[in-house]
């Protein structure tokens, strides 16, 4: 089940789209590690990368199109999913790119401000 909802609110000008940009460079990054072939997701919530790639592909094109969920909900859930201890970092940790999410994690923490 995506933690993502469907409640839906469209951005309203070219600024919002503008600022969300580098949100979603890092979020394709961070699929690009998620694909990887030889991942681990015993600790996740997600049971395999398909489930995991397509929950992270779902929230990518609702910011490309501009549409997105209630937007405080939306960045709740984002920030949960690169949380210490939770989804992505979950994945990292047992798949061997740990220190690459500190990285993506950082950048997330800085692009979700944005928001």
């Amino acid at each position: 089940m995506s933690l993502i909802t469907n409640n839906i609110v469209k951005f309203k000008d070219r600024i919002n789209r503008r600022k969300i940009s580098g949100l979603i460079k890092v979020l394709q990054e961070t699929r690009t590690f998620l694909a990887l072939p030889d991942n681990n997701f015993l600790w996740s919530p997600w049971p395999d990368a398909n489930t995991a790639l397509a929950e992270i592909d779902n929230v990518i094109t609702q910011l490309e199109t501009g549409i997105i969920p209630n937007k405080q909900k939306f960045k709740q859930e984002l920030e949960l999913l690169f949380a210490p201890t939770c989804h992505i970092q979950e994945v990292s940790v047992s798949s061997g790119w740990a220190d690459q999410f500190l990285g993506l994690s950082e950048k997330f923490d800085y692009e979700i401000n944005k928001l």
